[in-house]
């Protein structure tokens, strides 16, 4: 019988197994990861990787998290400590922050690919705990950051989500992307948001 791993050892191997799983979402999405591949990646096997996660949709569920909130504190610093720019550059500033991360982890292929599965996936007692959609958590930067709206929090929720979904069709629009993206996230970020 093997030793149990270590509180540092079970660390090192959750920071592994969250890696593999970031790494999977880049390449072959949830869909295409198995456990197999998860736990040797991590340096365990199999039968290990169920001492750190029940199913492979619970890893990839809490790396889900971790970026929620990556994304959130990202957010929240520009829009707490920017104090240098106007309220809308801030928004501006803050949106487009969010939107290098999306790019830097694949996560908006995620979101369109795997996601669905996900949650279909996860014991609604722990969805009903941790999950909250994207516009709570909009709106929650909102109050937070003090920021005022010029339109209803549904519209101003409903125009971030349009700006995060339009980085799935970057290809589509061609090398002036993150040119044209600037534009689109400061022109909607002056008509939401209160000077």
């Amino acid at each position: 019988m093997a030793a149990p791993f270590t509180e540092k050892e079970k660390e090192s191997v959750k920071k592994a197994l969250k890696q593999a799983a970031s790494e999977c979402i880049s390449t072959v999405g949830m869909r295409g990861a198995t456990v197999e591949r998860l736990a040797k990646s991590a340096g365990i096997s199999k039968g290990a990787f169920y001492g750190f996660y029940e199913t492979k949709e619970l890893l990839f569920f809490e790396v889900l998290e971790d970026w929620h909130g990556e994304l959130y504190r990202e957010a929240m610093d520009v829009l707490l400590n920017r104090t240098d720019l106007s309220s809308s550059e801030r928004a501006a500033a803050a949106i487009m922050r969010v939107c290098d991360i999306l790019q830097k982890h694949s996560l908006i292929g995620f979101v369109e690919n795997d996601l669905p599965l996900l949650l279909r996936k996860i014991p609604t007692d722990v969805l009903n705990k941790h999950y909250h959609g994207d516009d709570v958590h909009i709106r929650d930067i909102i109050r937070q950051s003090g920021l005022k709206l010029k339109q209803p929090p549904e519209v101003a929720c409903a125009a971030v989500r349009a700006i995060f979904l339009s980085l799935q069709n970057r290809g589509q629009v061609g090398e002036f992307f993150p040119q044209a993206l600037e534009l689109l996230v400061r022109g909607v970020c002056e008509q939401l948001i209160a000077s």
